[in-house]
């Protein structure tokens, strides 16, 4: 009986326990090896980015936590960019917003999502993105079923309502800044 208890459940639990600390370990040795890599590319994806959204600008400077001031190639302010996010269906949405020197929208890029592949995934096709270029950044903006302008993805509305809140969280931001500016 004693032998039976520790060949069927003993002997598994203490292999299991021991196979369980194994790769533990080996998951954070790779944790602490390739954290500063990813870090070190999501500040090249950011800096990228910001190009995209405000390709005017030569350098960014933070000038509060997720928000930047581009300046042009002689040193003058030629916007804002803002990183927001917003929920979408399959979960956080993270957009990058650059506001040029006029107030108007020059660009949105989607930095993250865990949206629906071939569904909300399209929020980062140029064609959805391009809809926020050119818009007036001291408006809200809206996607057409909400009395807006903004075209939803087809079958993808919460994401591109997640989407607008972002690109809005972010004109928020830049009517902070203005006022602290002016």
């Amino acid at each position: 009986m004693k032998a039976n208890i520790v060949k069927g459940v003993i002997l598994p639990t203490t292999v299991l326990t021991v196979i369980c600390i194994l790769i533990t370990f080996i998951l954070a040795y790779t944790n602490s090896i390739t954290k500063d890599k990813i870090a070190e590319q999501q500040v090249i994806k950011i800096a990228q980015s910001q190009k995209v959204v405000l390709p005017d600008c030569e350098t960014f400077e933070e000038i509060a936590e997720n928000a930047y001031e581009g300046k042009d190639a002689s040193g003058k302010t030629g916007g804002y960019v803002f990183v927001t996010s917003a929920t979408g269906y399959g979960g956080s949405i993270e957009v990058m917003t650059g506001i040029d020197s006029d107030g108007k929208i020059s660009g949105i890029n989607i930095l993250s999502h865990s949206e629906t592949p071939g569904l909300g995934a399209k929020a980062t096709d140029d064609s959805f993105k391009g809809q926020y270029s050119g818009l007036d950044a001291t408006q809200s903006v809206a996607v057409t079923k909400d009395g807006g302008t903004i075209d939803a993805i087809s079958g993808a509305t919460i994401t591109s309502r997640a989407v607008s809140n972002a690109v809005n969280e972010a004109i928020e931001m830049y009517k902070t800044v203005k006022e602290g500016v002016n």
